[in-house]
């Protein structure tokens, strides 16, 4: 696309900052597959800062979220309440979250095969400037599903030589490419029905029930959904679990604030990763086993940069990181996100180590 539609002529968009003519473009779509390899939920973050952005999305889809932010929020928002399946933004941010079922997947190999694309179907991503986007596309693939293969190719028709970086964890997958179109993505998995003559349930890789998960520190909480495991403990290591010590549900020793360790950022950025995810996986379960406690999800900066800039980057991260907890299964009403920018260091930022320090995401309890 070459040119900006007028504003009375979009009829579905979202919103953000407007800067520099540098344009500066992001796209984050999250894709959680579900156990039939035929369904699955969605969520995609655009932000663009003067750059035309297009989103087409899949028709019969079950919405959940739309949400808009920026100075031209109300515009978009009308906007997409004319045109639900469609979504154009040039400036700021928006995220939409939706559950679609793609009737015999994305491409079904044979009977438990299954190969999914950059994009679900019915989606189409058109970006004004592709040179100035960059793109990460996350699948969460069900426990009862193995990891077969993953590849990237050029665009047809594009001399485009960017290549994006694959990182993998378990179940997920994801894939970063730092600027120009979308390459041609394809993941392919394959599905596992359970054996109904295991002897033994505890033999199922991943299960996660508290008669057989691991227990490596010991604290009574198993560790798919302990908040606090040690960083330097594989809890791979150590099967079983003692009886709990206190009424603690979340591994904390019953701390009313929470430092979550493995969420982090790049700098700039409010992209969670592989690992940061990893942790919020058990967050979310944790949280969804005590549904009458409140809490906040803290975001701060260190002192480094504009003070505004790191308010609204620790805004953007609270809010990343709520979104990511509720699409998880946590309640909206349980969880609230605030950022403090650089308002509250709990170290000494005339130090590197201070610096990062402060730089974290902490869940405090509210009741």
């Amino acid at each position: 696309m070459t040119s900006r539609f007028p504003w009375f002529t979009v009829l579905c968009s979202l919103t953000g900052l407007v800067s520099s003519a540098q344009a500066d473009t992001q796209t984050d779509l999250l894709l959680i597959i579900g156990p039939d390899g035929q369904s699955y939920t969605a969520q995609h973050t655009l932000s663009t800062d003067e750059s035309l952005l297009v989103l087409q999305m899949p028709d019969e889809r079950v919405s959940l979220l739309a949400q808009f932010t920026g100075p031209e929020k109300q515009t978009f928002a009308t906007a997409h309440a004319q045109n639900p399946n469609r979504i154009a933004v040039w400036s700021g941010m928006a995220l939409t979250r939706y559950r679609h079922s793609t009737g015999k997947g994305m491409q079904q190999l044979d009977d438990n095969t299954f190969q999914w694309q950059a994009m679900p179907p019915g989606t189409t991503l058109d970006a004004e400037d592709a040179s100035e986007m960059s793109t990460t596309i996350t699948w969460l693939l069900p426990d009862n599903a193995t990891l077969l293969a993953f590849t990237d190719e050029p665009p047809p028709n594009t001399d485009s030589e960017t290549i994006g970086r694959w990182q993998t964890s378990g179940n997920t997958l994801s894939y970063a490419q730092s600027a120009g179109p979308i390459r041609q993505l394809s993941v392919t998995f394959q599905l596992t029905l359970p054996d109904a003559e295991a002897a033994d349930a505890c033999e199922t890789a991943d299960l996660q029930t508290d008669d057989c998960a691991p227990d490596v520190d010991h604290d009574g909480v198993p560790d798919y959904r302990d908040i606090c495991l040690p960083e330097s403990t594989d809890a791979a290591t150590s099967a079983g679990r003692t009886a709990p010590s206190s009424d603690d549900d979340l591994g904390c020793n019953n701390a009313s604030v929470i430092t979550l360790a493995g969420v982090q950022f790049q700098s700039g950025q409010s992209y969670l990763d592989v690992a940061s995810r990893d942790v919020l996986d058990r967050v979310a379960i944790a949280l969804q086993r005590v549904p009458d406690q409140l809490f906040e999800v803290s975001s701060h900066t260190d002192n480094g940069g504009r003070v505004a800039t790191n308010q609204r980057l620790s805004e953007n991260r609270a809010d990343a990181v709520r979104h990511y907890m509720m699409l998880r299964g946590v309640g909206p009403n349980q969880l609230n996100a605030r950022g403090y920018g650089e308002t509250s260091p709990a170290f000494d930022n005339a130090v590197a180590a201070g610096r990062r320090a402060n730089r974290r995401i902490e869940l405090r309890r509210l009741n």
